[in-house]
């Protein structure tokens, strides 16, 4: 890899867009990824629920923008999850990312904060991937 460092912005249409960002932005083998609110990409509703079916939603949608720069979630590195109510903490907690197989990753968890996004969302997720066997931006389907 040569020592220059190129940046990139993407969006999928298989996750809920945003027009105040992009849904990840990778550089080298990282690829940092905008926190994820459990809205349906199809409808752009937030999905019913409590906090379980809404950190299953906001999974979803990181898996759809993880794969599509061809990496998989078993690359996340890092997994930072805000809960509204920290109550709900044994409801939906880092331990249960059933997507990530693997555990080489750092987990967070804020909990108490409002979120001021959406009024319904119980839960957001954010989190960075790192492949090792990195492509070059040719090489990534889209």
């Amino acid at each position: 890899m040569s020592g220059y460092n190129t940046v990139l912005a993407r969006n999928t249409e298989n996750a809920p867009k945003s027009s105040l960002s992009t849904q990840s932005v990778a550089f080298s083998h990282y690829n940092h990824l905008s926190a994820q609110l459990p809205l349906d990409p199809a409808t752009g509703k937030m999905v019913a629920g409590g906090v379980k079916e809404q950190a299953e939603q906001c999974l979803k949608n990181m898996k759809a923008i993880v794969e599509s720069v061809a990496h998989d979630m078993d690359d996340v590195v890092a997994v930072t999850i805000f809960l509204k109510d920290s109550a709900a903490y044994g409801c939906f907690s880092p331990d249960r990312c059933s997507c990530i197989k693997r555990r080489r990753n750092t987990t967070s968890s804020v909990t108490g904060i409002y979120l001021q996004m959406h009024e319904l969302s119980k839960v957001l997720i954010h989190c960075v991937d790192a492949y090792l066997n990195y492509k070059e931006p040719s090489q990534i389907k889209n």
